[in-house]
């Protein structure tokens, strides 16, 4: 029987993949049942080729559970993934609106980090009318009259607030 030490789970490719974003990437039932199990022995911290850390891949991988698991474990919700992306903003996107709310509870997170995009959690509750998650936003503190300072002139400048109003 193979031994294995903690050494060799935290071993990563020469492409910067570690075990668990290897097993993340795959989406498989099994490869998350693999993630779930090292999960505990893994660096929530380990970035990827792509930025990405194991929450952001759990997040795009559907494992919803996994995401959370992870949340509880103290995963950062203010790191971006290469895309510019926080836990927050990919809870939003893939309409993982649970773990949305779950983050927006957290003590620390940033509510008003922007993606690439220019658009704060706020805004993209607006574009997608989740009216109720917009709410709690603004509830536990996230800006919704100030335009944000991007120092980049090309990204357009409003308010979430502007934005809500535009969209209707």
């Amino acid at each position: 029987r193979t031994r294995f030490s903690i050494d060799d789970i935290r071993a990563v490719t020469g492409e910067g993949e570690s075990a668990l974003s290897l097993s993340l990437k795959l989406g498989k039932p099994r490869s998350l049942d693999i993630a779930s199990a090292l999960l505990d022995r893994s660096d929530l911290a380990h970035t990827d080729a792509e930025n990405n850390r194991p929450l952001h891949l759990a997040l795009r991988s559907g494992d919803l559970e996994l995401a959370s698991t992870m949340i509880d474990l103290g995963a950062d919700l203010n790191a971006k993934d290469g895309n510019g992306d926080a836990p927050l903003h990919l809870a939003l996107k893939t309409g993982a609106l649970e773990i949305a709310q779950k983050i927006i509870t957290q003590i620390g997170v940033d509510l008003d980090l922007l993606d690439n995009n220019g658009d704060s959690s706020l805004i993209l509750c607006m574009r997608a009318k989740l009216e109720d998650i917009g709410v709690m936003l603004v509830e536990r503190g996230a800006h919704a009259t100030e335009v944000p300072n991007w120092g980049d002139e090309n990204i357009a400048s409003d308010s979430p607030l502007n934005v809500a109003i535009k969209l209707g």
